[in-house]
């Protein structure tokens, strides 16, 4: 997986490439949360499990702090399950948590008491508003790409969904690929800085992808 970033001032771009290996660099997101228990009462010392669901794997261990908090960093771009057991609790599993490029998801964990020995799987309740950090900006997924109609094929038309995010009108009459002139919070389009694997590819000339190969949108998994 290759992961292409834009910044400029306090926006944000990054495109997830979709590729036969998984991702071992670049462009990550996070997951936190609180396992609780139906009272709203914090478990401390909770065990927590990270679990890639692409490959079964655990990505992380973790245990839950004295508030019943936990963190887990670092995490590529993809779809999560986590399992969370304390003693006394059913061991449960959250599935579908969902870690997005740069952003942070979190995950309210309740642990309810546990009759026997018992498993409880739900579906985890992803909050969609981040109150981690004041990063503004918005992920697009593989259908967004795909779907949205892109004249020149380029991808970087779609930059300008953003909030914040302007472009000039797309000249259609040119020829080749074309190059948005993206302006962000009003700024200059050469004030603006693209990185492919957390490494920077603008050219510093003008700050754009003027030079650098711009890929299909069909091989694109997620933009920022």
């Amino acid at each position: 997986m290759r992961t292409l970033a834009k910044l400029g001032g306090a926006f944000l771009l990054v495109v997830a490439m979709v590729s036969l290996a998984l991702a071992q660099g670049g462009p990550t997101g996070a997951i936190t949360g609180t396992v609780q228990d139906t009272a709203g009462a914090a478990i401390a010392a909770a065990k927590v499990e990270i679990v890639n669901e692409a490959t079964g794997a655990v990505t992380r261990r973790l245990t839950a702090d004295s508030s019943g908090a936990f963190t887990a960093q670092l995490l590529p771009v993809g779809s999560y399950s986590v399992v969370v057991s304390a003693t006394g609790f059913a061991t449960t599993k959250f599935t579908a948590v969902i870690v997005v490029v740069t952003e942070t998801t979190r995950v309210t964990a309740v642990l309810k008491v546990a009759q026997a020995q018992q498993t409880i799987t739900v579906e985890a309740t992803v909050a969609t508003v981040n109150t981690e950090n004041a990063t503004t900006g918005q992920a697009l997924g593989t259908d967004a790409v795909t779907g949205l109609p892109l004249e020149t094929r380029n991808f970087q038309q779609l930059l300008t969904l953003s909030t914040g995010a302007s472009s000039d009108v797309n000249n259609g009459l040119n020829l080749g690929r074309g190059i948005p002139y993206i302006h962000v919070n009003g700024g200059r389009e050469d004030n603006n800085n693209y990185e492919i694997e957390g490494i920077s590819a603008a050219d510093y000339a003008f700050g754009e992808l003027t030079y650098t190969p711009v890929p299909n949108p069909e091989a694109l998994q997620e933009l920022r």
